[in-house]
């Protein structure tokens, strides 16, 4: 199937299920909810979704810090990986932290998972240590922002 050029656009309140339904498929110890997207909004995160044929395909969710931005979850349709909506997601997550200021935008990523370890190379974040979460190896990885 060819993908058209994805639109990235800010969340909006219809969005809220298709993103949790996206978060639990790649991160299901989370339990995410429609309820808990909007209470993260709540919180100040910023979520940025991608429509390809009208319908949301993948998200990006940023928290922005005093001095830099944390790119808290990104995760794209499986059956659409690899065609660019994952690059065009980061794009605006990094668009976005510059515009609001911040030098650098930072992630964390699980240790055995190869392929965001080598999307994010190829989006230039590089490895700043490893670390621990519930018994869980985790990456740390940043990238200095233009600004």
């Amino acid at each position: 199937m060819a993908v058209s050029e994805p639109l990235i656009r800010k969340i909006v309140d219809a969005d809220f299920e298709r993103v949790a339904d996206l978060t639990n498929k790649d991160f299901p110890s989370m339990e995410m909810t429609a309820s808990k997207v909007a209470w993260r909004l709540s919180l100040g995160y910023s979520y940025f979704v991608a429509v390809v044929g009208g319908e949301v395909v993948g998200f990006a969710d940023i928290w922005l810090g005093e001095k830099r931005a944390k790119l808290m979850g990104m995760a794209v349709e499986e059956k659409l990986r690899g065609r660019g909506i994952g690059g065009a997601l980061i794009k605006k997550a990094i668009e976005f932290s510059i515009e609001n200021g911040k030098k650098t935008i930072y992630l964390d990523v699980r240790r055995n998972n190869l392929a965001a370890i080598h999307f994010y190379e190829r989006h230039g974040f590089i490895f700043k240590k490893e670390t621990e979460n519930g018994g869980e190896g985790f990456y740390l990885f940043y990238r200095k922002l233009e600004t």
